[in-house]
């Protein structure tokens, strides 16, 4: 493995651990514009997720870490959404099951230079991490 995957593995968790977790509970926040126009509530709502941690979602991204290994931003193209080009911005890490995630996340679109767009259409606080 080269250095900079395994500092960026080590500032999650540690790869030891994630080969521990077949999946994650999560339990979250969600609210900006898309869910309403997904035709959930334009207010915040509480809601639950399973996820499994070895199934890749989305094929094509490009990831960007700071200096501390952590995870700050992560584009791609939308499928569900018809391809729309994102940029998906991370923060305000904690600690769960070992693990560490970003609890606050915000969804841009992404211009054409690649810069992000000046509102989130997509706004993720996770309040809570298990894993399965």
């Amino acid at each position: 493995m080269n250095d900079l995957l395994e500092h960026v593995i080590s500032a999650h968790g540690g790869r030891e651990r994630w080969l521990q977790i077949g999946g994650l509970r999560v339990e979250a926040t969600l609210h900006g514009s898309f869910w309403a126009v997904r035709g959930f509530s334009d207010e915040p709502f509480e809601e639950t997720v399973t996820i499994d941690t070895r199934r890749e979602l989305i094929r094509f991204k490009t990831f960007y870490f700071g200096d501390d290994g952590l995870l700050r931003r992560l584009d791609y193209d939308v499928d569900v959404n018809t391809g729309v080009a994102v940029a998906h911005y991370v923060s305000d890490y904690r600690t769960f099951e070992g693990i560490q995630v970003p609890t606050w996340r915000r969804v841009h679109r992404r211009n054409a230079d690649n810069s992000a767009g000046e509102n989130w259409s997509i706004g993720i606080d996770i309040n809570r991490v298990m894993a399965v």
